[in-house]
């Protein structure tokens, strides 16, 4: 306590140098917790399930047909469960849109149908009534309904004697018969499902094993391990394959942990975040040991002394580090409050695809992590100078600070090295944000082959049964379509099943066959993605015909089964040949007749090329789920205000899923490269502040220690530019033998950035030639100031004070 006491005084004497290190411990300490706020909740967090590295996703592939992941049919599911011994228990599930109403007005409620057994895979019960049985998971026996904690509250009114309630669903009753504990999420990752019902699969659908319709997990045994259970399925789906060749042939089995599955191909964005917040951490650190060893410089005559009047090496090292670690912990407490409101930012700013976004919080983890890196940190940049203060030499103290160099040759060299891992750290840094720019800029130059300007779009979900016959949810959607098309000020609508970009809609794919050819079997076929059209939406959506015609309203009135290929699926389908004319066999369609070609679009994002996709007239291949679109002259507020009152007049009592201009759907799909590109640029500017000043810093401290040795080269004869180009050049090689190491750190750390890159090197040479002149023209302001100074050193208060 005497040394914590003798620090703090010590500190308080010098408020600018406290102030300095407490704030840039402060921008370090606090953008990594604020990090790893989301690194805790994406990757680190368990799933909310009892043993959840037991759980596991399951999924059916054909690399033949460069399918790594697709869902699972019913027979396939079927067989899994009562053959696979390496799991306890195997599900099935779907999610489903459903327009609900208890007490309140309609509303979408969001639902996942699920086999009884779902429950038993993630080891988890009802917290009040119970689950499902098994003969509810049969058609005619499935209307009841578990609930969410967070919708028995909310809309049910939390009261114990909820159980028994009825509440619909697309008008249908269902019984409440259980409400899940507080926290509970299934599917795993997802928190927006609010409902479950069972999932009863028609005994028909267990023979048509082509239609790859359903998610499945499932719970490994105590005993087994997740090798074993790969090659176990592996193996059931070989026999499978021979069983069925006619739609298994190639198809075998994916298992993969739930936690994984759910984080994807997020783990690399996250780990580059928190590389780049360490980064921003060191180069603090480096900074503050950079100004505690030159003040620690300017004391060892102070600790010399203690050493020869008898202080042992453990009592000066607690002193050294005593200072430090109250640094830290001052840096610490600013930090974390820092972190809050940074969390708070970053819950505004995530991309909104980001899985287990809603968890990201401080807490108590996050707290501890806090704590963690500040005494860390205190540690690093304390440990040398402490180390320093245990090996006092008081002759050469008194030698060097004699000639005016209290510092000492070694503790010279060392700042200097800092210098130019600060300049290594800091253009990795750079070099980073930078291509993240140039890849953000190159996606946005992509063309994603439809307009996006004037186009207003809604997703709606009519439920088939407010629907008396197909024809007349046929002739609801055309009236729809065409009391869009008459407003004033409207250029066209139409409306497609999945609009490209959006995050809903109904969006599949299926085997496709061209009639008059050799037919492969179901397993061998082609895909494309299915898409319902009702005509006007290619001219609404721009999208340029190339061959042939458009589905018009004559397709319409007589019914003809016609379609439109993209040219991906051309190339697919008709390689070298004339499609136009052409019969396709379309499951749950027929036979349809290709009447035109139209160019591609980027349905997937900008940076994901096009695929094969086939559009299908409505009427032949109707789907609840579809997306309006709707060309304006001009979107201005009062004209999108129009159509949004027009689409809920026609919706007739129909919840609106999602109300958005184009312009908002395509930006949407770019958040996540989007704040990457914000964020890595923060942390450069932090960066290149920290390098900076941390430059100026040290030449500050040696152009201070060496006056006298400048006054005396005046002295001798020594003009100002003179004096200036040394000043500068020695920093100079210290700041290329650090971008020397930045430009080998950023070959390493290209290798992690790649996967997050569009058409952009991770070494870029335009960018990496900018970074090192933005880099050189910081560290010679940084160095010029204090050189200047040097200059004006009058000779003659040189060496008098010498």
């Amino acid at each position: 306590m005497s040394d914590v006491r003798l620090a703090l005084r010590s500190l308080g004497r010098s408020p600018g140098f406290t102030a300095v290190v407490i704030g840039t411990l402060a921008v370090g300490i606090g953008i990594n917790t604020a990090i790893y706020s989301v690194v805790n909740a994406v990757l680190l967090e368990p799933l909310p399930y009892a043993d959840p590295e037991r759980v596991m996703t399951l999924w059916e592939s054909n690399l033949q047909l460069d399918v790594s992941q697709e869902q699972v049919s019913a027979g396939t599911y079927r067989d899994w469960a009562e053959r696979a011994g390496s799991f306890e228990s195997i599900g099935a599930y779907n999610v489903a849109s459903f327009i609900g109403s208890t007490s309140q007005e309609p509303e979408q409620i969001s639902a996942a149908r699920i086999s009884p057994s779902v429950l038993d895979v993630v080891a988890v019960r009802p917290a009040l009534g119970r689950p499902f049985r098994e003969e509810e998971a049969t058609p005619g026996n499935d209307r009841v309904m578990l609930v969410s904690n967070a919708f028995w509250r909310e809309r049910l009114g939390g009261e114990d004697g909820v159980l028994g309630t009825t509440v619909y669903l697309d008008k249908t009753p269902f019984e409440v018969v259980g409400v899940m504990p507080a926290g509970f999420e299934f599917p795993p990752g997802s928190d927006d499902v609010q409902v479950w019902i069972p999932l009863a699969i028609n005994a028909r659908l267990f023979d048509v094993r082509a239609m790859r319709v359903y998610n499945v997990v499932g719970r490994l045994g105590e005993e087994a391990s997740l090798a074993r259970a790969r090659s176990e399925l592996d193996a059931i789906s070989a026999g499978i394959a021979e069983e069925h060749p006619e739609t298994n042939r190639g198809w075998g089995a994916v298992v993969t942990p739930a936690l994984e599955q759910v984080v994807g191909d997020v783990r690399t964005l996250v780990a580059v975040l928190a590389g780049a917040a360490a980064l921003v951490l060191l180069i603090g650190c480096v900074n503050v040991a950079n100004l505690v060893l030159a003040r620690a410089s300017v004391g060892q005559r102070e600790f010399a002394i203690r050493a020869t009047l008898g202080a042992g090496r453990v009592s000066l090292l607690r002193r050294s580090l005593a200072e430090s670690l109250a640094l830290a912990l001052g840096g610490g407490l600013v930090g974390l409050a820092l972190a809050v409101g940074g969390v708070a930012l970053l819950r505004r700013v995530l991309p909104p695809d980001l899985p287990r976004v809603e968890e990201v919080g401080v807490d108590g983890s996050v707290l501890a992590f806090a704590a963690l890196v500040a005494v860390a940190a205190g540690v690093v940049f304390g440990l040398y100078p402490a180390l320093r203060a245990m090996r006092p030499r008081l002759l050469e103290v008194l030698q060097d600070t004699g000639r005016g160099r209290s510092g000492g040759r070694l503790a010279r060299r060392m700042l200097n090295a800092m210098v130019a891992g600060q300049v290594a750290l800091a253009l990795v840094l750079l070099l980073s944000a930078g291509v993240m720019i140039r890849s953000f800029s190159q996606l946005l130059a992509v063309d994603p082959g439809f307009r996006t300007e004037g186009i207003v779009t809604v997703a709606i979900a009519p439920p088939e049964s407010w629907f008396p016959d197909r024809g007349s949810q046929i002739e609801y959607w055309n009236s729809l379509v065409d009391g869009l098309a008459a407003l004033p000020g409207v250029e066209a609508a139409g409306a497609v099943s999945a609009l490209p970009m959006s995050p809903v809609g109904t969006d599949f794919d299926l085997p496709i066959r061209v009639l008059g050819r050799e037919a492969p079997s179901i397993a061998e076929q082609p895909r494309a993605a299915y898409r319902a059209v009702v005509p006007g939406y290619f001219e609404t959506m721009g999208i340029p015909l190339l061959r042939g015609r458009l589905l018009d309203r004559f397709d319409r009135e007589q019914g003809r089964p016609v379609m439109v290929l993209n040219e991906s699926a051309e190339r697919l389908l008709f390689p070298g040949d004339d499609p136009l004319g052409q019969i396709l066999g379309v499951p749950m369609a027929g036979t349809i007749e290709v009447v035109g070609i139209v160019a591609d679009v980027r349905h997937d994002g900008l940076d994901a090329a096009a695929a094969p996709e086939v559009f299908v007239a409505f009427e032949n291949f109707p789907t609840r789920d579809m997306h309006v679109v709707v060309a304006v002259r001009e979107a201005t507020p009062d004209v999108v205000a129009m159509v949004r009152a027009e689409v809920t007049r026609l919706a007739k009592g129909i919840p609106l899923t999602r109300f958005a201009t184009m312009d908002e759907v395509v930006s949407s799909s770019l958040a996540r490269p989007r704040f990457n590109v914000v964020l890595l640029l923060g942390f450069a500017f932090c960066a290149l502040v920290l390098a900076t000043v941390g430059i100026y810093g040290v030449i500050s401290y040696a152009v201070t220690q060496r006056t006298g040795e400048i006054g005396l080269r005046m002295a001798l004869g020594a003009d100002a530019s003179r004096t200036f180009r040394l000043v500068v050049g020695q920093t100079a090689a210290y700041v290329l033998a650090g971008g020397v190491l930045g430009v080998i750190g950023s070959v390493l750390a290209g290798s992690v950035i790649r996967g997050l890159l569009y058409e952009v090197s991770p070494l870029d040479p335009l960018t990496l030639v900018g970074v090192v002149v933005l880099l050189g023209a910081s560290a010679f302001a940084a160095a010029a100031i204090p050189a200047v100074r040097a200059t004006r050193t009058d000779p003659v208060e040189a060496l008098a004070a010498e």
